[in-house]
């Protein structure tokens, strides 16, 4: 990230936030939309409220209020960041080549993808799945609005009513992405769950993204019934439970369910039906594949990092136990030689005092063996000498 900072003054800040929405101009300078309204209530500066840029649209907007005088400086600064061109390499070239082309070829007007109004010669899946829905039975204590697949059927989320649009969506949508060249399949989530559920997934670009087609499901308030009305009258603080009831909207929306991709659903609109937007979505799942393979490598490349990094950290820390083993060592080799020196003062001492009673020390006597014993020992433990041969370095024999 590199930072600059621009300098206006607030009556031209004043003017940018009321020409466009506080997210659109946030992102020109690199901040939040929360970012910038902070800097904006402290220069005291009037914002638009809530809903004005939808009523503007409609002609129903009140008058800006105007600017109030400044309390201290003129002058806004703002820090602008601006991200390094580095950070947004690609990780996969050859794949991100093969993509721009594959959405390419998806936004020509003669690749369209048309979905006949009736079902006809469905996609294998498509029978599979609606095999799967139609020999379903719920039992009493299955409360699903919406049905989904219990088997090894492809992941579709509806009511009943939705059910014929749905399969007929999926089924061009599959066979369009056959006609890519791209695999669509049914896999287990979870081999070791007590109860198998699956995943419906296409095979784009080396990579797997997971999909899904549901209906959106709208919340009204739950009407009361005699009995609740009752006691609400008797308890006005009473909250009967549950308060909301959520019935299908007859809105579907195809999803991408792959983690990580910040596009994900492709819905029904006011003006547009998922229909007409098939290939949107497989666009979608192409950029999803692509952002899949980058943050697979990322991945890796930080599992590589990490490794590096304890290596190095490892490294260290052996050559500073070596370090400080030798360090160790130093010392207690000075002390040692500092302990050899007053020993060898000592065992002269002891000599002298042999010498003084006796006028000399006889070879072989009990002082001449302690006094070349002595030597032995203190030459052991002097650093700076050869020791001799010791008891200690001999091996213990097995009794």
């Amino acid at each position: 990230m590199s930072t600059n900072i621009i300098r206006l003054s607030r009556k031209e800040l004043y003017e940018q936030v009321w020409s466009e929405p506080m997210t659109k101009l946030a992102k020109k300078y690199g901040l939040s939309d929360v970012g910038l309204r902070k800097r904006c209530v402290k220069f005291n500066i009037p914002l638009p409220g809530a809903g004005y840029w939808a009523k503007k649209q409609w002609g129903k907007a009140g008058p800006r209020p105007p600017l109030p005088p400044s309390e201290g400086s003129d002058v806004v600064e703002i820090n602008t960041f601006e991200r390094d061109k580095s950070e947004e390499r690609i990780f996969d070239k050859e794949q991100y080549a093969e993509a721009q082309a594959k959405i390419a070829y998806e936004k020509l007007d003669k690749n369209r993808i048309q979905v006949p109004v009736a079902l006809r010669s469905p996609h294998p899946l498509i029978v599979q799945s609606e095999t799967i829905f139609r020999n379903t039975k719920r039992n009493i204590f299955d409360t699903s609005i919406l049905c989904y697949p219990r088997g090894d059927g492809l992941d579709i989320r509806v009511s009943p009513e939705c059910l014929r649009r749905a399969l007929s969506i999926m089924s061009t949508l599959i066979k369009a992405l056959e006609s890519r060249g791209l695999n669509v399949s049914v896999i287990p989530k979870n081999k070791y769950d007590r109860v198998t559920s699956y995943l419906t997934c296409v095979s784009v670009l080396g990579e797997k993204i997971e999909f899904c087609i549901r209906e959106f499901l709208k919340q009204t308030r739950r009407s009361l019934t005699p009995e609740e009305e009752k006691r609400r009258k008797e308890d006005p603080r009473y909250e009967p439970y549950p308060k909301f009831v959520h019935n299908p909207s007859g809105r579907l929306t195809l999803e991408i369910n792959t983690w990580g991709y910040s596009r994900r659903n492709w819905s029904d609109g006011k003006k547009q039906r998922i229909e007409n937007r098939l290939n949107d979505f497989i666009i979608g799942l192409i950029n999803a594949a692509v952002k899949e393979r980058a943050r697979k490598i990322k991945r890796e490349e930080d599992r590589r990092r990490q490794q590096k990094e304890a290596l190095r950290r490892e490294k260290i820390a052996r050559l500073r136990r070596d370090e400080e083993a030798r360090a160790q060592a130093l010392m207690q080799n000075a002390a040692n030689w500092q302990k050899s020196k007053q020993v060898r003062e000592y065992i002269e001492a002891v000599k002298k005092e042999a010498i003084r009673e006796n006028g000399e020390v006889v070879p072989g006597s009990e002082i001449d063996k302690w006094l070349r014993w002595a030597n032995d020992q203190v030459d052991r433990l002097d650093p700076l000498t050869e020791s001799p041969p010791s008891i200690f370095d001999e091996d213990e024999e097995d009794e």
